[in-house]
């Protein structure tokens, strides 16, 4: 089964940066595998942004629910 989410993200750096590091790769490789971790790390932050809002409704949510 394919991850989802930040976890899939997370996962595509890791692979991405154990490509890096091997060394046995072309300067454009090298290039692009950098170009995507750039891209993938812009989506990371997307979906983290997208849970602190999540979590931040919830909350509030809550905090009207106990009447604090």
């Amino acid at each position: 089964m394919a991850e989802s989410g930040l976890e899939g993200l997370i996962t595509q750096l890791e692979n991405t940066a154990r490509e890096l590091r091997e060394g046995e790769i072309s300067h454009a490789r090298a290039a692009e595998l950098v170009e995507q971790c750039a891209a993938t790390a812009g989506e990371a932050v997307s979906e983290l942004d997208r849970i602190a809002r999540v979590a931040e409704t919830l909350t509030d949510d809550q905090l009207r629910l106990s009447g604090t």
